[in-house]
């Protein structure tokens, strides 16, 4: 440090001279508009273009435009990038034209290996435009030996066939006729036809040690460019819901994105340097090289006498806690924290109105479709037990707010 910035900072009494405190100020301003940059841009960490055969993919190829169809008929959709088939168990699992380079293999054969799986096989391969790599550029048909690579896995026997023109398919329990101009099909002895024709299968099921697995032969029934002709969206919808639990009512749909190439677990230090974080987790490192940089020549101001009585944010915290324990009111702030995150829940999820005995079944069944670890009958009338409990420990109902606040978390955010 010069002895001009000490001198400075003798004089106005601070830790820090004013060109060390212009870029502390600086940073944290750039910082701050970057992280609103990002968040108002749409900035994120989507590994990849959304482009082929993924859920979320606006090109010709993709799928995007069925999982919005699913959405507004009604239907929870989940959009997994890691543990597809636990996600599964209670639905039925999406693998859209999987591609089992290197390790996806194994993975492929876990994910089949859920109750009810249906696997689209591919069928185009392309290239992202130049103008946006979102959209497909250029496409053509995938080699047949790639596609049986993938089909051999399901049914050794089955090979597909392609035509060069439309087939007449014999009618099927779907109230509608498939329109696809260049069809691709499936022969098998071993695939029990949902959809065929003389020369051959459009999807068909086979049981694989006790579960099921639906075998579409053609993606062009769900891809955006082919979902709206003909009767593609009736049957593509119809055969979702002939695999869903229930008669096609209950259960969620869960497409997965491992086998296209994404595959995200979660890892909070991973995300430490993502975008938007990575701006904070930069901007905290160029602060503490600053701070250290400003010490480096001493040890920091004198130290202050402390003063007789303590101040701040953190003793009136630390105050009306001690006063709401000796005035004997836990009980009452787990009641009104229960009030305010059922209000919450109810918001979040648009509960219908209703007794409580009505309200409290509805969002059981809503949080056994979404996965929650409690069921809320049951997570309230415990915390009814503890207030009638007089001798129930502090420790019991901090215990109870928690899994108060994971259930509100697992019902609004699905985490």
């Amino acid at each position: 440090m010069s002895a001009n910035m000490s001198a400075n900072v003798r004089a106005s009494g601070s830790p820090f001279s004013r060109q060390v405190l212009f870029w502390l100020v600086t940073v944290g301003v750039v910082s701050f508009l970057g992280s609103i940059a990002l968040m108002v841009g749409g900035g994120g960490s989507d590994p990849g273009t959304r482009f082929g055969g993924r859920p979320d993919a606006v090109s010709a190829i993709g799928y995007k435009a069925f999982v919005r169809t699913l959405k507004r008929l009604g239907a929870p959709v989940v959009v997994s990038s890691f543990g597809s088939a636990a996600k599964a168990r209670g639905g039925v699992l999406f693998v859209a034209e999987p591609q089992l380079s290197g390790s996806r293999a194994g993975a492929f054969l876990r994910l089949i290996a859920a109750p009810r799986t249906i696997v689209v096989l591919p069928k185009w391969e392309g290239r992202p435009a130049r103008s946006n790599s979102h959209w497909v550029g250029r496409v053509g048909l995938l080699p047949s030996d790639r596609i049986n690579a993938v089909l051999k896995r399901i049914a050794p026997d089955a090979r597909i066939v392609r035509m060069a023109r439309r087939p007449g398919f014999y009618p099927s329990r779907f109230s509608a006729t498939p329109d696809l101009p260049l069809p691709q099909l499936i022969r098998s002895q071993r695939l029990q036809p949902l959809i065929e024709s003389p020369e051959g299968i459009l999807a068909g099921v086979i049981i694989l040690n006790g579960r099921r697995v639906l075998v579409v032969s053609d993606p062009d029934i769900f891809s955006n460019h082919g979902l709206g002709r003909g009767g593609n969206a009736v049957i593509a919808v119809g055969l979702v819901n002939a695999m869903r639990p229930g008669g096609g009512t209950r259960g969620p749909i869960v497409f997965d994105t491992v086998l296209q190439g994404v595959e995200k677990k979660p890892s909070l230090v991973r995300s430490l340097f993502e975008l938007p974080f990575v701006v904070g987790t930069v901007s905290g490192i160029v602060a503490l090289i600053v701070v250290l940089w400003a010490g480096a020549a001493r040890f920091g101001a004198p130290r202050r006498l402390r003063p007789a009585f303590a101040t701040g944010k953190t003793t009136l915290i630390a105050n009306g806690t001690r006063l709401l324990r000796f005035g004997g009111h836990q009980r009452e702030i787990l009641d009104r924290y229960r009030r305010a995150v059922l209000a919450v829940v109810t918001s979040a999820v648009h509960a219908p109105s209703g007794d409580e005995k009505t309200r409290a079944d509805w969002l059981d069944r809503v949080g056994g479709v979404r996965g929650t670890a409690e069921r809320w009958s049951e997570l309230s009338a415990h915390v009814d037990e503890l207030l009638t409990d007089k001798k129930a420990s502090d420790r019991r109902l901090v215990d109870a707010a928690r899994r108060l606040e994971r259930w509100k978390r697992e019902m609004v955010d699905g985490t």
